[in-house]
């Protein structure tokens, strides 16, 4: 993705992604801390009072909102230009994140599937309800934001614009997530896994804002003052996602399913999306460096072109 930014905007955001980045390995290894000695695995109640507890959601909510504002301060007036920089990281990272929601589909559908031949299709409210008709949704969205990451990958791979022309398809991953919403605020609330669900809609709201503005930047659609939202929002949803999804993964690693409930699993798709999120900000940053490179050499140049040995040479007088 190829940025234009004033140079104002370089001095906050490298310190929003270098505080980002040492937040998600502290902040992760403190809630795995947290997981693993102050919830209880049954109910996802706190056993004790423990100041843990709010230094881990103040790294995690405080931190990404400090990443955001970071990068609110530092943003730009300008234009963002298409998916037409090669670019091999951010290439592997998109189609594993493409593969990653293509899995998520498939799950969504079988949960669905499960919940329908236990209820019925035609019983709509129960569906509703329990939240499985959200799946439905979430499952179709997730396939098509597969589909939409795929064309985004190639397009880092080839430096062409073919996520640019898919304008529609780009408000699948929105669409995706805000089914997640949905399907976390209609299923019955058990009023258990508190910290859970209150981690995931935050994460929620923050890739809501990540992908319409990447949508609006890959499609060129008032796509001026893009950066920061993609620099912020971006930090953000990766802050709280890997938090809370790496301690989740080792779990997963280790074998040990005490601690993770059927409702709130590892979900390889947010740690995708984490992953791909802080990349793409590296990528902003080099390119904003490398753009700030010739306008300083720009600058140094022009005094010396000012100083030429021919300006002293008096011009010479023609007359009669």
């Amino acid at each position: 993705m190829k940025l234009k930014n004033n140079v104002a905007s370089l001095k906050l955001l490298p310190l929003a992604v270098c505080v980002s980045c040492v937040l998600v390995p502290v902040a992760a290894v403190l809630r795995f801390v947290q997981v693993y000695t102050l919830i209880d695995p049954a109910t996802g109640f706190y056993t004790r009072s423990s100041p843990l507890t709010w230094i881990v959601n103040l790294l995690l909510l405080g931190g990404a909102c400090c990443a955001a504002l970071y990068c609110y301060f530092s943003k730009d007036t300008q234009a963002l230009q298409p998916l037409e920089q090669k670019n091999v990281g951010l290439f592997v990272l998109a189609l594993l994140y493409a593969v990653s929601l293509l899995i998520n589909g498939l799950e969504s559908f079988t949960g669905f599937s499960s919940a329908a031949a236990g209820y019925g299709l035609h019983s709509a409210k129960e569906l509703m309800s329990t939240g499985a008709l959200p799946l439905l949704f979430q499952g179709v969205f997730a396939l098509l934001s597969g589909v939409y990451f795929i064309f985004v990958a190639f397009s880092y791979k080839k430096g062409s614009a073919l996520a640019s022309k898919r304008r529609l398809l780009a408000l699948a991953p929105t669409a995706w997530v805000a089914a997640r919403l949905l399907h976390l605020f209609v299923r019955k609330i058990s009023f258990m896994r508190v910290s859970d669900l209150f981690f995931e809609l935050t994460a929620c709201v923050f890739m809501i804002l990540f992908f319409l503005a990447f949508a609006q930047t890959a499609s060129g659609v008032y796509s001026t003052g893009m950066s920061w939202r993609l620099a912020g929002f971006g930090l953000a949803g990766a802050l709280v996602t890997l938090g809370v999804q790496l301690p989740r993964f080792v779990l997963s690693f280790l074998e040990d399913g005490r601690f993770i409930n059927e409702n709130h699993p590892f979900l390889f798709s947010d740690l995708c999306f984490g992953l791909f999120a802080i990349a793409l900000c590296f990528v902003m940053l080099r390119s904003l460096k490398a753009e700030k490179e010739p306008k300083a050499e720009a600058t140094a140049e022009a005094p010396a072109a000012a100083a030429s040995p021919f300006d002293d040479i008096e011009p010479i007088n023609f007359g009669k």
